[in-house]
């Protein structure tokens, strides 16, 4: 009894451990691990509790963050050493974006960098 208790206990905890490996949404997406979580890819635990770090797929299966007010931006890259998450805007506007979101990301040691707004030479940056 104690044997077959033993082997239970072993084969479930390999299957947890599984859960949480790294996910992208494509080959060549981001891949996405702790802090952040790929929803309906990895389950909620797999990331840090905060709605700033639940990533999603789109349609097209690219990565999006789902930011407050409403903003939703593509992760570009996400670089974990320098704690930094390249975004960019899905519509190619984030000058329409700009108003509403909320640079300082207060929950996440993470840095928002803002591919489109950098990418414009006339521009001297946001970081």
């Amino acid at each position: 009894m104690s044997f077959v208790l033993a082997f239970l206990l072993l084969l479930n905890v390999g299957a947890t451990q599984d859960i949480c490996v790294v996910k992208n949404c494509t080959l060549h997406g981001p891949p996405v691990r702790f802090p952040f979580w790929l929803k309906h890819k990895q389950p909620p635990h797999c990331g840090f509790p905060h709605p700033a770090f639940q990533l999603s797929c789109t349609g097209d299966q690219q990565t999006l963050l789902h930011l407050p007010r409403a903003v939703k931006m593509l992760v570009d890259d996400i670089d974990y050493k320098a704690q930094e998450i390249y975004l960019s805007d899905p519509d190619g506007c984030l000058n329409r974006q700009l108003p509403h979101l909320d640079l300082h990301f207060s929950a996440s040691p993470f840095q928002l960098i803002l591919d489109d707004y950098l990418e414009q030479p006339d521009n001297q940056g946001w970081s």
